[in-house]
């Protein structure tokens, strides 16, 4: 096997359900620093808008993420049988 047969099945194997465990661990990272800095202040304002901003950070990574893996759908790199 030669190098451009492999990248494009590590690119599969690898690199996608990596991107999809990495958005996890971003979105759960993200919600427990908000969750720390709400504990430590007793302003509702600044309670509010925290989880605001984690609100809009989580939903776009989520989006972003999506965005990416329905581009690789579209150019059938990202298939079924490739998950």
């Amino acid at each position: 096997m030669d190098f451009k047969t492999i990248l494009p099945i590590i690119f599969e194997v690898v690199i996608i359900p990596l991107l999809a465990a990495l958005t996890t661990v971003a979105v759960k990272w993200l919600n427990a620093k908000a969750n720390e800095i709400k504990a430590k202040t007793d302003n509702t304002v600044l309670k509010k808008y925290i989880d605001m901003l984690n609100e809009t950070i989580s939903t776009t990574v989520i989006a972003v993420n999506q965005t990416y893996v329905d581009s690789l759908k579209e150019q059938d790199i990202f298939t079924e049988e490739a998950q």
